[in-house]
């Protein structure tokens, strides 16, 4: 929790300073699929902990590790370092940064050029402070897959038009920095850059995830970053931490009912405990205690259950 000692620290500092400026908002939080800490194969309904390296399935929601992350979001809004809206806003906080409110926010990361994104995204020039370790999961890989459905009236077609869209570099800009000559140019050292006249709070279009696109090897990388963009890419994805579960796929379908009914519970107390609205102690116990009794324990051990036989097929 250092990272996090620090962060509270420093949002201090700039609340005493900086009173109309927000220390953090945005819309990432500590509960599911965002900042990552374990592994739950989609959903944090039973999870591997310790950021995958175990292969027996517990319930987060219960762990001390999620608790001191609840306590730590409730201190920081009853100090008003977040703000009094975040439960209820779920506008991201690049947007949030570049209204120009926002000092802080979550967001994930891929290497320290993420940095770079970020100005183009919001205007600003920020430090990226790691509070986690990188985790290679099954959910992460298959996040932006692209497919063909099997109802697809025309397979062929489809697949034609993939194929396309992972080796065009011309759509592949389009969809990460919008029109040429409109929302972005190359410039003289062969990146993309905002027209002259143009910046991140006047562009009409630019999107900059180019992680979820076709094929972001093959984007004009952005200003700013270096010429090997992409082999440090690569090298940041090498060193990552491998979960003791990946490649492995949980099939939902025999707790479906549950599934249902813990997202039902999930979408009630979520937000308000991850961002700290509520008081932590009676709410965790509630959360839990309604998680319980929409299933979770059958679930939980569904999934341990197709874990270890999918781990035993490993050796």
């Amino acid at each position: 929790m250092d990272s996090f000692n620090q962060l509270t620290e420093m949002f201090a500092k700039v609340k005493e300073k900086y009173p109309d400026i927000i220390p953090f908002n945005g819309y990432r939080i500590f509960g599911q699929n965002n900042i990552t800490y374990v592994d739950g194969f989609g959903s944090h309904f039973g999870v591997l902990e310790n950021d995958g390296q175990t292969t027996t399935i517990t319930n987060w929601y219960e762990s001390e590790q999620f608790r001191r992350f609840a306590e730590l979001a409730r201190e920081w809004y009853l100090k008003g370092y977040s703000s009094k809206d975040i439960g209820l806003d779920k506008e991201l906080g690049q947007a949030k940064m570049k209204a120009g409110n926002t000092f802080a926010f979550f967001a994930a990361y891929d290497t320290d050029l993420a940095t770079v994104n970020v100005k183009s995204q919001t205007g600003y020039d920020t430090v990226l402070i790691p509070v986690s370790k990188k985790m290679k999961t099954t959910t992460a890989v298959n996040g932006a897959m692209n497919v063909v459905l099997n109802t697809s009236r025309d397979k062929a077609k489809a697949f034609q038009f993939l194929n396309w869209a992972y080796t065009s570099k011309e759509f592949n800009d389009y969809l990460n920095w919008g029109v040429p000559g409109k929302d972005w140019i190359v410039n003289e050292d062969g990146f993309a850059d905002y027209p002259p006249g143009v910046t991140a709070q006047t562009v009409n279009y630019h999107s900059d995830y180019g992680f979820i696109y076709p094929n972001m090897y093959l984007m004009t990388p952005w200003v700013g970053n270096p010429k090997n963009i992409w082999e440090v890419y690569q090298a940041f994805d090498d060193d990552a931490l491998v979960s003791k579960a990946f490649g492995f796929n949980f099939d939902a379908s025999p707790v479906a009912n549950e599934m249902s009914q813990l997202n039902a519970v999930l979408a009630k107390w979520e937000d308000p405990i991850s961002f700290g609205v509520v008081d932590i102690e009676p709410a965790l116990q509630q959360f839990n205690d309604e998680l319980y009794a929409a299933g979770l324990q059958k679930v939980m051990d569904e999934k341990q259950r197709q874990l270890d036989e999918w781990l035993a097929k490993q050796k």
